[in-house]
């Protein structure tokens, strides 16, 4: 299945738009349509990722974690593995998210109003500004998890080894 057939496929089962059988650029323009009358969307599929996840409409700072793994996802084809779904599950998830924030140049995060949709220029840099440390390298997250972790002399945790691919191993600094 496609990408936008994945995401196709997760706007029918929130009832967003009909089931069809469409041409890949006749989709991408139903699905651009989609989010360009819903502004609520991109926050709805970020909830609904974090329903599905941690049984939470919305995790606190979920919008932090989800986008650290969109861009793991970009950057590695892989992503860290994230509360109650395995891994193949999570990274279809994300890669339904990474194609909708394509798509609706924008993301959802949680303001004074409840769930909102902000511009990706603007989310962009409130995630520079404001994510966690630790989700802003994005190798860390996933060579954490995948890779085996061991105390160093400091008691700081440092990667032991790296479950990734070859090329992701060569990037690797070892202290």
């Amino acid at each position: 299945m496609g990408k936008y057939q994945a995401l196709q496929s997760k706007l029918v089962e929130l009832s967003i738009i009909p089931e069809s059988e469409l041409e890949e650029e006749t989709l991408l323009n139903t699905l651009t349509k989609a989010f360009e009358l819903n502004q609520g969307l991109m926050p709805l599929l970020i909830s609904d990722l974090s329903e599905d996840i941690w049984a939470a409409g919305w995790l606190i700072e979920c919008e932090y974690e989800l986008w650290a793994r969109v861009l793991q996802f970009r950057e590695f084809g892989h992503c860290s593995p994230w509360g109650l779904a395995s891994s193949k599950i999570l990274e279809d998830k994300i890669a339904i998210l990474d194609t909708a924030a394509e798509i609706s140049k924008s993301w959802g995060i949680w303001g004074e109003e409840g769930a909102e949709r902000i511009e990706m220029k603007k989310w962009e840099n409130i995630f520079l500004m404001d994510a966690p440390w630790g989700l802003r390298d994005i190798t860390q997250p996933i060579c954490g998890e995948l890779g085996e972790m061991v105390q160093s002399e400091h008691g700081w945790p440092k990667i032991q080894k790296c479950e990734l691919f070859a090329k992701h191993k060569e990037e690797h600094k070892y202290h």
